[in-house]
């Protein structure tokens, strides 16, 4: 500890030397625990700032951090609780449209075309929507064709390892249900004679996401036909999470059906490896 002294001067009478006083030594002041031997005011005064802001600081994120945790496990349970609620409404679907006028129940394209003479040659054994439906990707599928409106519905319960955001179902997916829809028209009208001798395939895909759609979840997919000109067919579809329903996306379609001539060659080289 530095030791002080107080120095007084004076002229003693008669001399010209200066006398020094020594001062008793002074007691240590108290300081709090908090408190900095040698801290000016300013320097105490930044310190209690640093130490306010930063309590200031780390109070909110700890907030913010927890109600993240319980927002995911309340969104968790919530997933959880909306599998049987899809279920639900996949059979409340189903029997709607069996209720309808004209509409009959269909099975799905992958199903059609396996069960069709002809097109057991033009189709592979691991047809996607079967085998999505074999790893619970794809819990259900029910479909419906009104002959009558040109119309065909596919209803749609999703599974598991489907999502591309979080919670999310992939856009692809989304695409790929639309493109099953249509594919479920066209086999339609394709066994009914009206558009010609062989099943058509895809040319043309236009979608338009308009909202996302959330995991565990039913969709309704509806394909309508739009026009036939010779060879190609114009459809279009869109996606709801119910009958009349909030719209998740919308597609226009071209699919062609491919010559004879072509069909024959494919085969060919398929048959010689």
């Amino acid at each position: 500890m530095r030791r002080t002294c107080w120095i007084r001067l004076s002229r003693l009478r008669g001399s010209g030397t200066t006398q020094t006083t020594p001062r008793a030594p002074s007691l240590p002041e108290s300081r709090s625990s908090c408190s900095i031997p040698n801290q000016s005011p300013v320097q105490h005064q930044n310190r209690q700032k640093f130490w306010r802001r930063g309590f200031l600081n780390t109070v909110p994120l700890a907030l913010v951090g927890t109600g993240v945790g319980a927002t995911v496990l309340a969104f968790s349970a919530t997933s959880e609780a909306k599998t049987d609620g899809g279920t639900a409404a996949l059979a409340e679907w189903v029997d709607e449209f069996a209720s309808r006028p004209g509409i009959k129940r269909a099975g799905s394209p992958g199903q059609m075309l396996a069960n069709n003479p002809v097109s057991k040659f033009l189709q592979d054994k691991d047809h996607m929507f079967e085998e999505m439906m074999r790893v619970d990707m794809v819990r259900g599928i029910e479909c419906f064709y009104d002959a009558q409106a040109t119309e065909f519905h596919a209803a749609i319960k999703l599974g598991r390892n489907v999502c591309g955001y979080p919670s999310t179902v992939h856009g692809g997916l989304t695409a790929a249900i639309i493109d099953e829809t249509l594919g479920g028209l066209m086999v339609s009208l394709w066994k009914a004679g009206a558009i010609g001798l062989l099943p058509a395939v895809t040319a043309r895909l236009e979608v338009d996401y308009c909202k996302k759609v959330p995991q565990n979840t039913s969709v309704l997919c509806t394909s309508r036909l739009e026009s036939v000109e010779g060879r190609k067919l114009w459809m279009v579809a869109e996606v709801k999470d119910k009958p009349n329903g909030t719209t998740y996306a919308t597609a226009r379609a071209l699919f062609v059906t491919p010559r004879v001539s072509s069909i024959v060659s494919d085969w060919i080289k398929g048959l010689g490896g």
